[in-house]
């Protein structure tokens, strides 16, 4: 990440997590996100709730690490998960540098960045 002069890594393909977590989720129907950061010692994922206790039994992650979005997120046509991920990493002020993600994956769709990128770009951050 260092030598790209990334600051940031949005993991969204269930082996990739499972490559550098151990997490081995099968709800990758909804979004799921593991993110690696420049400032932090280990990863966070970011999944729906009810995968929250598979993440904190399954993986090398610290329970504070395990981020669940509420089921509201879940097939709504009015909010996404990555909205949610994106108002995660603005909390943690991840967002000021540069963010790599998976263009080349299934999971981390046209509409997964469309999203990501919104609440981001309307708060004048740099991406």
């Amino acid at each position: 990440m260092a030598q790209r002069g990334i600051d940031l890594l949005l993991v969204a393909s269930p082996a990739n997590q499972f490559w550098l977590t151990v997490y081995d989720g099968w709800s990758f129907y909804t979004p799921q996100m593991v993110v690696v950061s420049q400032q932090e010692e280990a990863p966070i994922w970011i999944g729906r709730g009810m995968d929250a206790v598979g993440a904190k039994f399954t993986a090398f992650f610290a329970p504070k690490n395990v981020v669940p979005y509420p089921d509201q997120y879940v097939g709504s046509s009015e909010r996404h998960p990555m909205q949610f991920v994106s108002e995660e990493l603005q909390r943690r002020r991840w967002v000021g540098g540069r963010i790599g993600v998976e263009t080349d994956d299934y999971y981390y769709t046209a509409k997964w960045e469309e999203t990501f990128r919104m609440p981001i770009s309307s708060m004048g951050l740099a991406r």
